[in-house]
């Protein structure tokens, strides 16, 4: 669907679903497109370009793309949009709002709390159309960020999200509920970031860099959130052999015959992943536990810093 208007008032629905599954194990559609350009949008209508939904041994679709361009707003429309995955492990589709009197716009991906078996690639490449990024409850995302890309907030509801490449916002970031945010680099926030509920912040395993926090204003952690690194260190490194434990700060032990690699690195500044332990019996290995690193003018923390090892 496209539309192109001066003024649309929207009382109905547009819709652009999938089709629900029609046999026992055919999958269901996903859904389609809906793209809008219009000058004043007003009325209570809703814009669903949702995924259908799985038929008994079968899978659902996921959710399609929608973008509405607008210049003046009223109504309840744009609180009645819906691109979410079928009920069965759909992904999420994207929307895309933006008001032409701004700059950019925002990216929401929601899948209205439904499950997904496979995160929805993402790519902003760059914030000439995009300033923020927000996240709807059920929504799984791999997320990349372009070279130099600055997003205005980031704020995620029972959402598993992981970030490749820096994540630099110029305002919040909020997570609440039970969301998951896997950072590889370093991520910057200009004022607050704030964990929520059960919320967790990682880094990716044995990401070098571990995860590096600069927050210009306060890193608040409530009293179930976490940021929490264990078992994302090394394996095993050289100079560790046998059937023995890691050493990083202390030493690793050994059983019967092994060597433990002596503890290195710095308590002045302690900036390296942890060491895995090995067992020479059948070959299997660990990891320690990996690295945080937080700059922040405040940090109020209710929560736990975690970085054990497996």
């Amino acid at each position: 669907i496209r539309l192109e208007a001066p003024v649309l008032v929207l009382d109905g629905n547009l819709w652009a679903n999938g089709q629900d599954s029609p046999e026992l194990r055919t999958g269901g559609g996903s859904g389609g497109s809906i793209l809008i350009q219009v000058g004043v949008l007003s009325g209570g209508g809703s814009i669903r370009a949702n995924g259908g939904y799985q038929s008994g041994q079968s899978g659902s679709g996921g959710g399609g793309r929608i973008a509405v361009y607008y210049t003046n707003a009223s109504g309840a429309v744009l609180g009645n949009i819906q691109c979410a995955g079928g009920t069965a492990w759909g992904g999420p589709g994207t929307i895309f709002v933006m008001n032409t009197n701004n700059a950019a716009g925002v990216l929401t991906l929601d899948n209205q709390g439904h499950g997904v078996e496979r995160a929805t690639p993402v790519a902003v490449t760059t914030t000439s159309l995009v300033e923020s990024v927000e996240f709807g409850s059920g929504a799984g995302v791999d997320l990349t960020l372009g070279a130099g890309v600055v997003l205005a907030h980031l704020i995620a509801s029972n959402v598993t999200l992981s970030v490749n490449g820096m994540l630099v916002l110029a305002g919040d970031l909020i997570l609440s509920g039970s969301s998951a945010l896997s950072v590889t680099g370093t991520l910057t926030v200009s004022s607050d970031l704030i964990l929520q509920g059960t919320a967790k912040l990682s880094h990716g395993v044995g990401a070098a860099n571990g995860l590096h926090l600069i927050v210009g204003g306060r890193l608040q952690m409530g009293s179930n959130a976490t940021i929490d690194v264990s078992e994302k260190g090394l394996l095993p490194v050289s100079g560790t052999t046998g059937t023995v434990g890691g050493s990083y700060g202390g030493y690793g032990t050994t059983y019967g015959a092994g060597t433990a690699r002596a503890p290195f690195g710095d308590f002045l500044w302690p900036t390296n992943l942890g060491v895995g332990g090995t067992n020479s019996y059948d070959g299997t290995t660990s990891r320690g536990g990996g690295r945080i690193w937080i700059e922040a003018a405040e940090l109020w923390m209710d929560g736990q810093l975690l970085a054990t090892g497996q």
